[in-house]
């Protein structure tokens, strides 16, 4: 990964490019990103809301 830039411009293109780029697709789980410390207050609140702990 570059020590500077942007991962959706750079590194991504370039691995698609080379063909190491994957994906999995998931069904029946729980996603949430989080970006900010709201973000995480967020994601926290609805784990522990959907029965989990942390």
């Amino acid at each position: 990964f570059p020590d500077k830039g942007d991962l959706e411009r750079t590194a991504f293109p370039a691995m698609a490019n080379d063909g190491v780029l994957g994906a999995v697709k998931y069904t029946e789980v729980f996603w949430k990103s989080v970006d900010t410390y709201k973000d995480l207050e967020e994601a926290t609140k609805s784990i522990i809301k959907l029965g989990g702990r942390l």
